[in-house]
């Protein structure tokens, strides 16, 4: 889909995917960590494809500080996941002009937007992969495991951005807080591990900043067994891999509540009352829920696991889910031209859970077919939701 999609409108990269593709051509076109020459290109087909691209003389989407140069919000982290397909991408480049084919090498044309979009789409594959291993840690059922774990990616905005808009945050998101999840779950008990640890809540943040705080899952899962070492270890780690981000946004700007993530935030000092609650979860176009009604089931199932269960790592990863819902309801994102609730994509893997275990429910009652029926509905509604998105922009 990502390349029927491709050769059709001839460019992946488009909308907030600029900020984060103009981390990988300043790093390796033009060397340094400025992305002032990024957001002054013109993104089009021919352009991109140009030997000597043409500019514009403003920067575009982003802010400029008081010497002219962009100030690329952007996070570093997916850029980070992406290096090695760029990197790919312009060595494959320059073989192909050494032995005579025609090939532009400036950073944006086709070679280089295809292979990082696959890139992007081999990280979302691996997430998947990570999110069956998780459903199984909880049913012990491999075909049910498989089943929720693509059901749970055909019946939400994940399918979206792993197949239609796949160069920005949401596959790196998803790979590593899956990722991180599992981790978490096999953890071994020695320092190591929880230095690796670490890092990862840390690199999610790097990712993107409110997903650091998966590592409120960690504390609860195993605050029975921390000692200061695992603390101080997990601590170090996690200051290793938020590092990038700290740098980019120190860089960027000297006080970090001028960050466009953080104003929403510093601005919400008015009445709490006034705040949208119920648009992330329900809003027509950007809502989670309404696009992608299984996760509301999924998370009905999840919430009755836990009263009948008192699993705590599912009480974990609902305090996660409901800290992302307090940060998107207040933060305000969810607001922007976007498809369903891919705010909400790091926290797939707590309505799969929900959902694995609904599934195995309505096998004991009877009532599979039901299950599986319904499911299939809200895959149905996806797609054609996401069509209708994709052509009208609602």
């Amino acid at each position: 889909m990502f390349l029927l999609h491709y050769a059709l409108i001839h460019q992946a990269v488009y909308g907030d995917g600029i900020g984060y593709y103009a981390h990988l051509h300043a790093w390796v076109i033009d060397h340094h960590t400025d992305n002032t020459n990024e957001y002054l290109h013109i993104y089009s087909p021919k352009n991109n494809n140009a030997s000597q691209p043409l500019h514009t003389d403003i920067v575009q989407i982003v802010k400029t500080d008081s010497k002219g140069k962009a100030q690329n919000f952007y996070s570093p982290g997916p850029a980070l996941l992406l290096l090695p397909f760029f990197l790919l991408a312009h060595i494959l480049a320059g073989v192909l002009h050494v032995i005579g084919v025609p090939i532009v090498m400036n950073g944006y044309s086709d070679i280089y937007q295809i292979s990082t979009g696959l890139g992007a789409i081999v990280y979302a594959m691996c997430g998947l992969w990570f999110l069956e291993k998780i459903l199984f840690i909880f049913t012990k059922h491999t075909s049910t495991s498989f089943a929720i774990a693509v059901l749970s990616w055909a019946a939400s905005s994940l399918f979206y951005y792993t197949t239609y808009d796949v160069i920005n945050s949401h596959f790196a998101s998803f790979f590593l807080v899956t990722g991180c999840v599992l981790f978490m779950l096999k953890n071994k008990k020695n320092l190591i591990s929880f230095l690796l640890t670490g890092f990862l809540i840390g690199f999610a943040g790097t990712t993107r900043p409110q997903d650091i705080l998966i590592g409120v899952v960690w504390l609860i899962v195993v605050i029975n067994e921390l000692s200061v070492a695992a603390m101080l270890w997990c601590f170090l780690g996690a200051v290793l891999g938020f590092l990038p981000e700290f740098l980019h946004t120190t860089f960027m700007y000297s006080n970090l509540l001028e960050h466009p993530y953080f104003v929403p935030v510093a601005h919400s000092s008015r009445s709490l009352l006034s705040i949208d609650w119920l648009g992330s979860l329900f809003h027509p176009t950007t809502g989670l829920f309404a696009k992608a009604p299984l996760f509301l089931l999924g998370f009905c199932g999840a919430v009755w696991t836990f009263l009948k269960k008192k699993d705590v790592r599912i009480f974990a990863l609902f305090c996660f889910f409901l800290t992302q819902y307090m940060i998107v309801s207040i933060q305000g994102g969810w607001f922007a031209a976007a498809y369903g609730g891919r705010m909400y994509i790091s926290s797939t893997v707590f309505f799969a859970i929900g959902l694995a275990e609904l599934y195995m429910l309505a096998q004991k009652r009877s009532m599979k077919y039901l299950f599986i029926a319904f499911c299939s509905l809200c895959v149905f509604v996806n797609m054609v939701s996401m069509l209708h998105f994709i052509i009208w922009k609602t």
